[in-house]
């Protein structure tokens, strides 16, 4: 009976067709999803280290930067402001636009 088996059938085709369609159906979007977030968490990073770097510029030199800036590819926006006797210094991120981070420092 199976003497002249000579490969698959249409049959083991479509089943070995559809698990691999079912593991790529679900392996896109959390892929996709863990690429997000690896760069949301760079921007985060960057935008921790912008904020210190500035806050130090502006203790030792009392310099303040305004406007954009681009480090390794990614473009931030440092806005300056004033709360009672602090300086504040927000940096916005292009990558993520609700994430603000915001550093006070005193003012004299």
């Amino acid at each position: 009976m199976w003497k002249n088996y000579s490969g698959y059938t249409i049959t083991e085709i479509l089943i070995a067709f559809s698990i691999w369609c079912l593991l790529s159906l679900t392996l896109v979007p959390v892929s996709t999803a863990l690429l997000k977030q690896q760069k949301e968490a760079a921007a985060s990073v960057l935008a921790y280290q912008l904020l210190k770097e500035e806050l130090e510029r502006f203790v030792f030199e009392k310099k303040k930067t305004n406007g954009q800036v681009e480090r390794q590819g990614m473009m931030f926006e440092l806005v300056w402001g004033k709360e009672g006797q602090f300086a504040e210094l927000c940096v916005l991120s292009d990558e993520n636009a609700e994430q603000k981070v915001c550093g006070y420092i005193y003012e004299q």
